[in-house]
Formats: structure tokens, sequence, C-alpha cells
């Protein structure tokens, strides 16, 4: 039987120092109580849908990278690295598209 809300608990955890960054400062950019991050860290509680979403989105992630247990996961710095860098050259071949359209 998994403990789901540890899981997701150190996973969060782990994201979040991968990106170098502390609990009051993602709690302010994803818009949440730094009780709120550190009661999901501990495992005390789960994030709500909207909370998951806003960390999602600020740590750059996945829903599904938060449950993932450790035989799942490759959160490398390496591999996360890579998906920024992926991420930022879709954006940018999206914008050179778009200006060849307004021409």
């Amino acid at each position: 039987m998994y403990n789901i809300r540890a899981i997701v608990g150190k996973n969060l955890r782990e994201i979040r120092n991968l990106r170098g960054i502390t609990q009051e400062e993602l709690a302010s950019a994803a818009g949440i109580s730094s009780k709120s991050i550190s009661d999901i860290e501990c495992g005390r509680t789960y994030p709500s849908p909207e909370n998951l979403e806003a960390l999602c989105k600020v740590l750059d992630r996945a829903p599904a990278d938060f449950f993932l247990t450790s035989g799942q996961k490759d959160i490398s710095p390496e591999k996360l690295e890579y998906r920024k860098m992926m991420e930022e050259l879709r954006q940018n071949i999206l914008e050179l598209f778009e200006n060849e359209l307004r021409k």
C-alpha cells in the first residue's frame, strides 16, 4: 500500500530543491501559503487541484510527476534542463512561425 501524501510531499520537496528555491519562494510564486507547502511536503495534506496546478506551472512539471514512486521517476537536473531547453526551443519556433505569418 502506498502513502500517497508522503509520495507527493517527497516529490514536491525534491523538485523544489532541484530548482533551488525555498518553500517561501515557491509559496509566493504559486500564490499558496508557506504553511500549505510545508504541510504538503511533510505529508500532512494533499495539494488541492488548484494548488497542484499552480505548483506545476511554477515548477514546470506535469501533475503526474508529483505522484511517481522512486522506481518510476527520473527528475535528474540534466533531464530538467533538457526539458527546459526543449520548451524554450518550442516557444522560439512558434514565435518564428507567427512572425512569418504576420508578414
